[in-house]
């Protein structure tokens, strides 16, 4: 039996990603990190190292995930399949100045991986603002 690549090997940035349990500010770094992962569709250059944040719903909802006030010139993908570029649902380039905004419509019961990298070798601090809708911002019941 063939098994696909991605179910062969992990990159070590999928290996280590940041479980999301609710919506709010998560804090990292990019410093450090490893260049492992194919290049997001909407910036050929982005070529830092990646940080990797995962989340799952119970529900179908619609989030927003915001890299304003990020200190250094992102890019960001979303994908539900960490190590497979063509698996992106939606990348961002500066939609907000240098920082990266992106808009999707959850699944429910699907996990989605947030690919958080740097324009040109860029790297630093990272701020990402995970939200849902206003009703549902502190959290949402039986998120896994």
């Amino acid at each position: 039996t063939l098994f696909p690549y991605t179910t062969l090997f992990r990159s070590g940035n999928c290996a280590a990603a940041v479980e999301m349990p609710a919506f709010g500010d998560y804090e990292g770094a990019t410093d450090g990190r490893a260049d492992d992962m194919s290049s997001q569709s909407c910036q050929r250059n982005s070529t830092g190292g990646e940080l990797v944040y995962t989340f799952q719903l119970d529900r179908d909802v619609p989030v927003t995930l915001d890299l304003d006030p990020s200190d250094f010139d992102t890019v960001m993908s979303v994908r539900t399949d960490c190590d497979d570029a063509l698996s992106e649902v939606v990348c961002n380039d500066d939609g907000v100045g240098l920082q990266s905004r992106a808009q999707i419509d959850a699944v429910a019961n699907q996990r989605y991986y947030v690919v958080i990298d740097g324009y040109s070798g860029a790297s630093g601090a990272v701020v990402l603002r995970y939200s849902g809708p206003p009703e549902l911002n502190d959290g949402v019941e039986g998120h896994s």
